[in-house]
């Protein structure tokens, strides 16, 4: 297990959550609930008598075999372990069955670098080494790990309840293996760190449990995270003490957690601001789309009082006369101030969220009023303009009262939605005013898979993130190699929504987080186009070189230059060019003699160069109209009389010889909506069919084109991202209801 590796194992939660874990802790921090440390010797805190007192983070299973089910099995339901000697070891051990019922703890440490190690409960001091822990420690000899079996008995101090234990240690360090054995001959371990105890104390009785130090939080922070995100590791740092969560539920399609930090009660903790003010239920969803990638929410019963609170807060960080400077910056720069703006629209709800418009990501600032406007968001008549997009000249009003989270970078329009104030680019709100964005909202959309509940009810704070909806923020957020892990997690799942929640029970402060993986869910069918991009591929493309047999790379340069490299990277030539190619290139034989050359589209043309880079006659060879993507090339009869399948700018699908000519019986293929790719053969019954992906659906053509086979309406429509599976009498698709229904086509 390499380095990188542990970093993702130690930061598990952070992986799970990616995306919204910074948003998530940036809002809160740990909380002192006045209770007595328990007594470290009791038995039941004995299994952290083995971890060594500099951890920076420590998850503990009372049973070996729930460890594996939720992070060591092949597959597990929620991956965070890549391959390597210590996954390679929890796979085998998942699989051998040894000690499944024996108490865990898997800990993390800094060795010049994280390293982990791992102690299990082997079984009674003096009692001979069972066969399973034998076979355990060979399992993990034969991974390349460092191990001991050590009979604690014989060097704990007399009475301490790891005296009475066989522990088999087994890390990735023989430092860490070491370390805990003086550890124990000593007596001493994590559990001399008051605020471990503390912080053990609040999931003590959970089957599993996961401790972070803050201390060493913003250190992970810095190495999981991209550069971008690694400013906030201070604030992990700040977080808490120790930071406490119980796993209430490791499933194949639901991960959830609870928890709670461990620190003073300070103002400098951004979660006293919650303490000292009362929470409200959030209603962000009802105004956001249902692709909506992330929100985050503070809704407020008294916001002069949230406003105070938050003020006691900023005012520890920035000071008292920095913080004041600020408010009256904006004030002057507006004439109200933020103050007199919250109170005058009697805020209730403060939100951001962020939807792709096309291959933007855009981020909106949304206000919830108690139904007052502002003069300048007003009609003559002092109503609301409603979906009229206007200037907005509140920047940074939201931000410097509720905190730098509600900084949106555009913040220059606004429009009215009820009692919603939504600003943002005027390219973001033009989604609210065409319809798009309220079409199907994101409230409807987790009702639709069952998950409303999850965003409904009383709270202080309130975040949202679909990782299915933009997997690429993981790479954002996360390094490279760690935003792989997370990624692989989410393979194949319709939705995977990650909800979170600050509330008060009891009179303290509790974070709940929900992440689900559902396969098929009902959803609506849209009735406004919304992602119309048409991606198209750079390169580089594989060739099959036929002088030589072997793969070579066909790519273009900046200056649109042809390229080809062989199987080594070694370039054989370059070729001048001056358009770009159309994301498609491919080898063909064209002269029927077994030697290959590279065709592509430009412009309105099909190219053709032989395998030195020389253009063959008699191309190029014109289409009529500019192409958009392609080609495909088809040989459907074997004999390489080629045919290829083009979509053009004018959103339609060609299909034609190398000639330039189309078949006599093409009639061509079109829609209403944008085609976002070529389409892509269908075999059933012998015959070829076409499936086309648009904006909106899935529709199926007749091998020479013309009109769909496959015609519906409403939630009736086959999703553009649905399998098309042939089946005995048609194919087997799913529809915008959420059903996979076989359909027939003739």
């Amino acid at each position: 297990m390499n380095r990188k590796t542990i970093i993702v194992c130690i930061a598990a939660i952070a992986v799970l959550l990616a995306g919204v874990a910074v948003a998530v802790f940036f809002l809160y921090s740990g909380v002192d609930d006045g209770r007595e440390a328990p007594d470290a010797g009791n038995p039941e805190y004995g299994c952290y008598q083995v971890v060594p007192s500099d951890a920076a983070a420590v998850i503990h299973f009372d049973r070996f075999d729930a460890f594996l089910e939720a992070f060591g099995k092949p597959q597990a339901s929620f991956g965070i372990f890549p391959e390597g000697k210590f996954s390679g070891f929890l796979h085998e051990a998942f699989r051998s069955g040894c000690l499944k019922s024996s108490d865990i703890t898997l800990s993390f440490h800094y060795v010049g670098g994280l390293e982990p190690l791992l102690a299990i409960d082997a079984g009674k001091s003096g009692a001979s080494d069972s066969d399973e822990a034998g076979s355990l420690a060979e399992l993990a000899g034969k991974s390349g790990l460092f191990v001991s079996l050590e009979d604690c008995g014989s060097i704990a101090p007399e009475g301490t309840y790891i005296a009475s234990r066989k522990i088999l240690l087994v890390s990735t360090s023989d430092v860490l293996v070491n370390s805990s054995e003086r550890h124990i001959m000593n007596g001493i371990s994590v559990l001399e760190d008051a605020g471990f105890v503390r912080a053990a104390e609040t999931v003590r009785g959970s089957a599993g449990n996961i401790l972070i130090s803050n201390t060493s939080s913003g250190r992970i922070v810095e190495e999981l995270f991209t550069s971008a995100y690694r400013r906030y590791s201070d604030f992990f740092r700040r977080f808490a003490d120790w930071t406490a969560f119980s796993v209430d539920m490791m499933s194949g399609d639901h991960f959830s957690i609870s928890g709670t930090g461990i620190s003073g009660q300070g103002p400098d903790k951004f979660l006293n601001v919650f303490r000292n003010t009362s929470g409200g239920e959030p209603a962000v969803a009802e105004v956001l789309p249902s692709y909506t990638v992330s929100f985050f929410s503070v809704p407020v019963r008294n916001v002069a009082g949230y406003i105070q609170a938050y003020k006691d807060f900023a005012s520890v960080r920035l000071g008292h006369s920095r913080y004041d400077s600020r408010l009256k910056e904006l004030s002057a720069r507006t004439g109200i101030s933020p103050q007199e703006w919250a109170e005058n629209m009697e805020i209730r709800e403060v939100a951001v969220a962020s939807f792709y418009v096309g291959s933007s990501l855009e981020s909106l600032l949304l206000v919830r009023t108690g139904g007052k406007g502002l003069p300048d968001t007003a009609g003559a008549d002092g109503e609301k303009t409603g979906m009229q997009i206007t200037e907005y000249r509140y920047k940074d009003f939201a931000s410097a009262l509720f905190g730098s989270l509600f900084s949106v970078e555009d913040e220059s329009h606004c429009l009215y939605l009820g009692d919603w104030l939504v600003a943002g680019s005027r390219n973001a709100l033009e989604e609210y005013a065409s319809g798009r964005a309220l079409d199907y909202t994101l409230s409807s959309y987790l009702a639709d898979a069952g998950k409303d509940r999850k965003s409904a009810g009383e709270c202080h704070f309130i975040g949202y993130f679909s990782f299915t909806e933009d997997q690429r923020v993981l790479e954002r957020v996360l390094r490279p190699e760690y935003a792989a892990v997370a990624e692989s997690s989410y393979e194949g799942t319709a939705y995977a929504p990650a909800v979170f929640r600050i509330m008060t029970e009891k009179g303290s402060e509790r974070l709940y987080a929900d992440i689900f993986r559902i396969s098929d869910v009902r959803t609506k069918a849209p009735e406004f186009e919304r992602d119309t991009v048409v991606v198209i591929p750079k390169g580089p493309f594989k060739v099959k070189n036929s002088g030589t047999g072997k793969m070579n790379t066909f790519y273009q340069n900046d200056n649109h230059y042809l390229c080809l490299n062989d199987e080594n990277g070694k370039g054989l030539w370059g070729a001048e060019f001056s358009t770009p190619i159309c994301g498609r290139a491919t080898t063909v034989d064209y002269f029927r003699n077994g030697k290959l050359q590279i065709i592509f589209a430009s412009g309105s043309k099909l190219h053709l160069l032989d395998r030195l880079g020389r253009k063959v006659s008699p191309f190029p060879v014109e289409l009529g109209k500019d192409v958009l993507l392609g080609p495909d090339v088809y040989d459907f009869n074997g004999r390489r009389q080629y045919n290829v399948m083009i979509l053009h700018k004018d959103n339609t699908v060609e299909m034609y010889n190398l000639q330039g000519k189309k078949p006599a019986s093409w009639k061509g293929i079109t829609s209403d909506q944008t085609i976002r790719n070529l389409p892509e053969p269908l075999k059933v019954n012998g015959r070829t069919w076409w499936v086309v992906r648009t904006s909106i659906q899935t529709l199926i053509f007749p091998f020479y084109g013309g009109d769909p086979v496959t015609v519906f309406e409403g939630d009736r429509m086959i999703r553009p991202d649905s399998e098309v599976i042939p089946v005995k009498g048609g194919v087997e698709v799913t529809r915008y209801d959420g059903r996979k229904v076989t359909i027939e086509i003739e």
